[in-house]
């Protein structure tokens, strides 16, 4: 009997055993679930309360406006409102070196305005396009002076207009943008490049003379008559005040030399109103 009562009292000291085992369990499960839950909880209210992600602004940023540049940008400038603007170019005399290139040496005066570094020489022998006439049993011939100069800018020669030394400079400056104004008032030049600081190319004549009927060729690229203009001259302007233009002209050897507005906007015009300049690209 002894040994019965002490088997049923060990049989029940291990039921409770494991009962509370398996409570210990239960709860160490429920423990679990509870912090897992808990933890899920904490991710959920930290996903609320966190800010967005910021987006990727480098594609999304609302680009600036492309930089302008050239003559859009040049003209953006506020300009001068003086009476009297005389603009600082280094003068450059074609004599006795270039007797008959003047446009040469005022291209040189320009680039030179824009702070590019060159001479009249390289202008010439690099740059500048030129042409000879020809004498045959088809009379005088060679191209027009908008293809070519004629002649030796350093000796006999006539000249070039203003498509020559557009394209010469545009070769010389390609940093800069070309821009021929032919056709435009040497008003209009004074009032949007003089007074922004850049000075103009324009055609006139020596000493502002009438010009005459000079020379004449046929054109070999269309067999045309071209008369030439005697007294044809190219200068650069460089300010004005209420009655004069004041230009560097290559011919004078004065480093400013002062005309009349009317008459040189009569020799001006006389000459097709052939004007070039240059700007920062």
């Amino acid at each position: 009997m002894k040994r019965v009562a002490k088997r049923l009292f060990l049989l029940a000291v291990l039921a409770g055993l494991g009962i509370e085992a398996y409570r210990y369990l239960g709860e160490f499960h429920m423990s679990r679930e509870q912090a897992d839950v808990k933890y899920t909880s904490v991710q959920a209210e930290a996903a609320v309360q966190a800010p967005e992600p910021e987006e990727d602004t480098a594609e999304q940023a609302v680009q600036p406006d492309g930089e302008r540049s050239g003559l859009e940008a040049f003209l953006e400038k506020v300009p001068s409102e003086e009476e009297q603007i005389l603009l600082d170019v280094q003068y450059i005399c074609q004599k006795p070196e270039y007797p008959t290139g003047c446009e040469s040496v005022s291209a040189v005066m320009l680039l030179r305005s824009a702070g590019i570094s060159i001479d009249v020489d390289t202008f010439i022998d690099s740059y500048l396009k030129k042409g000879t006439l020809v004498s045959d049993e088809n009379g005088t011939h060679g191209p027009h002076p908008d293809e070519a100069f004629i002649g030796d800018p350093r000796g006999r020669g006539f000249g070039c207009y203003a498509p020559v030394i557009v394209s010469a400079l545009e070769s010389a400056a390609s940093e800069y943008e070309v821009i021929n104004e032919t056709g435009k008032e040497l008003e209009y030049l004074a009032d949007t490049y003089i007074r922004r600081g850049t000075p103009v190319i324009v055609w006139a004549t020596i000493n502002m003379m009438q010009p005459k009927p000079g020379a004449s060729w046929r054109i070999d690229s269309t067999g045309e008559n071209f008369v030439w203009k005697q007294g044809e001259h190219c200068l650069v302007l460089i300010g004005f005040d209420a009655e004069n233009y004041y230009m560097a002209d290559p011919y004078t050897g004065e480093a400013v030399t002062v005309y009349e507005k009317s008459l040189l906007a009569s020799r001006y015009e006389e000459m097709g109103m052939q004007a070039v300049t240059i700007v920062k690209k």
